[in-house]
């Protein structure tokens, strides 16, 4: 293959990448908003004193998700999960939902999925942002090579 072809596809290859990126980021965003918005309604419907930093266990206060990064051939990963079986799903009692009672309202715990899902997408986007990054490299080598 010569390099005008190589180039050719190395370049879709990267503008399909930027465009997961930029979906990627998107969503992000969305959950994020999401999250916040489902946190305010819970806030307003439980309370402003019931639902506060002041709630928050600091002296019991660890992750319960941690990233894991994994190098391979195809270059490097990352992963969301939880610290004991690296799966991603949390202990029950760890839970920061669980720091609010076990009647919460619906839009408490939609924010909370909203959040954990948010914890994924930054994930898959730290794993997309080392993809492009190797491809913006290989594609300004092949370009020195070619000048």
């Amino acid at each position: 293959m010569n390099a005008d072809a190589e180039l050719n596809l190395l370049s879709l290859e990267l503008l399909r990448l930027m465009d997961e990126y930029i979906t990627l980021q998107k969503n992000l965003e969305s959950r994020m908003n999401h999250g916040y918005l489902h946190l305010t309604k819970a806030r307003y419907i439980m309370g402003e004193k019931h639902l506060s930093s002041t709630q928050i266990p600091y002296s019991e206060l660890t992750a319960t998700t941690k990233s894991f990064r994994d190098s391979n051939d195809d270059g490097t990963t990352f992963r969301i999960g939880d610290e004991n079986t690296k799966s991603g799903i949390q202990n029950i009692t760890k839970r920061p939902i669980n720091w609010f009672g076990i009647l919460t309202p619906q839009s408490l715990k939609s924010a909370d999925v909203s959040f954990s899902k948010s914890i994924q997408l930054a994930g898959d986007l730290a794993s997309l942002s080392v993809k492009l990054q190797k491809s913006i490299q290989k594609f300004e080598g092949l370009l020195e090579k070619q000048a």
